[in-house]
């Protein structure tokens, strides 16, 4: 696996970062198009709760701000990398991903599609938690609407809690080979520096 530089880090953070920006703005403009369209031919839409208008307006730009994320992201790694090294290092890391016990791959995949898993249970929980509280004959349908929305809500920062966290892990995981790898070859060094104060032919190498 290669461990990105600060400079790496930093550059892919300001990329994803302007990808959402530009995402979001986008989003705001499907927002603004049908919440004129809506408040003057949509009866419905008039009738509705200030919270569930808010919800309506926010959720175009909430979409697209991550969908355009994933894309600065994947933007980046074919623009950084050159494409045949790239390849290979995508094959050698899928082929070490595949050798993994089933929960770390399930974790591996969990971080690379983080964005579209969550993006993905909201609009399921969205969908579930409506048709389960549907099921109540006794409350309005602006109470459903609204309960809907928190178990949703709900469901969704937990995801984010657990990517949030699988992140981290990812992070130290990375943090600790980069730690051994140049603790590693300070060792080599090392040894190799005496070998040649001892005038004795070298037999390790940090360069390997």
């Amino acid at each position: 696996m290669k461990i990105a530089t600060d400079s790496e880090v930093k550059n892919y953070s300001q990329a994803i970062v302007i990808g959402g920006l530009k995402g979001a703005a986008v989003g705001l403009g499907v927002s603004l198009g049908a919440a004129y369209w809506a408040r003057g031919r949509n009866t419905i839409f008039r009738t509705m709760t200030p919270t569930f208008k808010t919800f309506f307006f926010l959720s175009p730009i909430l979409a697209c701000g991550i969908t355009a994320t994933e894309w600065a992201s994947l933007k980046f790694d074919m623009e950084q990398y050159d494409f045949g090294e790239a390849e290979k290092m995508r094959k050698a890391e899928r082929e070490k991903i595949d050798s993994l016990p089933l929960l770390e791959r399930a974790k591996v995949y969990g971080i690379e599609n983080k964005y579209k898993i969550i993006v993905g249970a909201w609009a399921a929980s969205l969908g579930g938690s409506f048709w389960w509280i549907n099921r109540d004959k006794f409350l309005t349908k602006s109470q459903k609407i609204v309960q809907a929305r928190m178990y949703a809500q709900a469901l969704t920062v937990v995801i984010l809690l657990g990517s949030m966290l699988m992140s981290v892990n990812s992070y130290q995981g990375s943090k600790k080979a980069e730690e051994e790898k140049y603790s590693w070859q300070s060792i080599v060094a090392e040894e190799e520096r005496r070998e040649k104060e001892a005038g004795l032919p070298l037999r390790l190498s940090s360069t390997k």
